[in-house]
């Protein structure tokens, strides 16, 4: 217990022991020791297990918006995967590239996309910056171009999905048709289409939930 050392967050662990009216903690009292975290675990309401890691065909991308017109790209780019099975993100890979990745998700707590939900990742978090997104799941920090562009997803260096598209419209995501939500079915671009529901401060896209059906 130090100043210094309690600037680092690895050196931070959520309380496990139950005080008052149920809340967990020791306050008044010596802290209760942390679980030990390995490069392969996390942290499940305090406690360690193994990271469950996705296998491909688990996380499908399945929209992005890499034009928006109501805000600035740098601060309006987002994308969003389905997730077909439950796993941890802990260790996921995001990048434009395969074998490059520009980001990657970590930390000691379990980052849990449960199966059937869509998990949205953006530049920014922020609201009122972002253009309103609904919500976001975790940030990235890299540019999805207009056009000749990808996204890959990958783990420990292999490639779970990834997308390549001629062009994005402006203010308006591309969407994966509602029943193509595979890692095979993304590749066709004959899966994809605009989106037609406006979100926040008027782009279209539905980010975080359900696509709607393609024309």
């Amino acid at each position: 217990a130090t100043a210094p050392g309690n600037d680092d967050a690895g050196n931070w662990c959520k309380g496990t022991s139950a005080y008052g009216s149920g809340d967990l903690g020791t306050p008044g009292q010596p802290n209760s020791p942390c679980a030990t975290i390995s490069k392969t675990s996390c942290l499940d309401n305090g406690t360690a297990r193994e990271i469950l890691a996705p296998q491909p065909g688990d996380l499908v991308i399945t929209e992005f918006m890499a034009d928006p017109n109501a805000v600035a790209d740098s601060n309006g780019e987002w994308f969003e995967v389905y997730a077909a099975r439950a796993v941890d993100l802990n260790g996921l890979e995001l990048g434009t590239e395969p074998g490059k990745p520009k980001t990657t998700l970590g930390g000691t707590e379990c980052l849990v996309a449960k199966a059937g939900s869509f998990v949205v990742f953006a530049r920014s978090s922020d609201s009122a910056v972002n253009g309103g997104l609904p919500a976001v799941d975790h940030l990235f920090g890299f540019s999805i171009v207009n056009s000749n562009g990808r996204l890959v997803l990958s783990w420990a260096g292999g490639t779970l999905d990834q997308i390549t598209y001629a062009s994005a419209g402006a203010g308006r995501s591309a969407s994966l048709k509602p029943a193509k939500l595979t890692a095979a079915d993304n590749d066709d671009t004959a899966n994809w289409c605009a989106a037609s529901t406006s979100y926040g401060k008027g782009d279209l896209g539905t980010p975080g939930s359900a696509n709607g059906g393609c024309p």
